[in-house]
């Protein structure tokens, strides 16, 4: 009898200490996934209600009403050969809205690794770039508009390098808001001439985009909304492949026309 207590008297301490430990495992999970969700994303907390567009003072063009305002993140070195450091640009929303006085917007001032690619992702709400040269001492701002921006990448394909964004400058869903809601263009900064590309075609967003190693292709997948309502069901509308040649500067379909004909023939048999 004594030994039917004892048995039951382990077998209580057992579950005890099980539930013990399963609690400190999963809270010992949580923890690493909140860790790990942070250092992926380690912006996702700044600025993600967006770029409020209209903020002009009712009945006065030249008063907007402040409510946002930029804030800095650290700068990262795009290439280890040099000391070209890149420095994102969010923003944060005013406790108190303040009254400014508009201007002139002024004039701009005059980075998967290996030897021949290099290619970096980076995630968080952004509204714009700045290019600091250490060499010169000199900044460069890279969007001289009003933009959001989700994503940007870094690339080095031979001795080219690029800057690629994701974002939008168009409140495509009327909401007064720029955010990963509306269209999305992809926008391409060569390093080599500073020169600014936006890819955006009508009634479509960009979904995704990925260089090809040992090419001079960026592919570009975008979703198509049919139904023309400001906004893209990515299980009930097509998407479309383009591509993006690093040295001519030129935007395609990835696959021609035939082919996708061809394609969607069989699928109608």
């Amino acid at each position: 009898m004594k030994l039917d207590k004892i048995k039951a008297y382990n077998q209580i301490l057992l579950a005890i200490f099980g539930s013990l430990i399963g609690i400190f495992v999963l809270v010992g999970g949580v923890f690493l996934l909140t860790e790990l969700y942070h250092q992926i994303f380690p912006n996702r907390d700044i600025g993600e209600e967006g770029i409020v567009v209209n903020t002009s003072e009712p009945g006065d063009s030249m008063v907007s009403i402040k409510v946002q305002e930029t804030t800095f993140l650290d700068p990262i070195q795009l290439d280890s050969g040099g000391p070209l450091f890149i420095l994102p640009v969010s923003q944060v929303n005013l406790d108190v809205p303040e009254n400014v006085i508009k201007y002139e917007r002024e004039a701009l001032l005059n980075p998967v690794r290996s030897n021949k690619f290099t290619y970096r992702n980076y995630y968080g709400y952004y509204n714009n770039f700045c290019l600091y040269d250490d060499n010169t001492k000199k900044f460069k701002i890279i969007f001289d508009f009003k933009v959001s921006l989700i994503q940007w990448s870094y690339l080095k394909i031979n001795k080219e390098q690029l800057l690629l964004f994701k974002g939008s400058s168009t409140d495509s869903n009327n909401d007064d808001v720029l955010n990963h809601e509306d269209f999305q263009s992809l926008y391409i900064f060569h390093l080599s001439d500073s020169t600014l590309s936006k890819i955006e075609l009508p009634q479509s967003t960009v979904v995704n985009f990925e260089p090809l190693p040992e090419t001079n292709i960026i592919s570009i997948r975008v979703g198509i909304d049919k139904n023309d309502n400001n906004k893209f069901d990515e299980l009930r509308e097509p998407y479309i492949l383009y591509q993006y040649d690093i040295k001519s500067k030129k935007t395609s379909k990835f696959i021609p026309d035939d082919i996708g004909s061809r394609l969607q023939k069989i699928i109608e048999k």
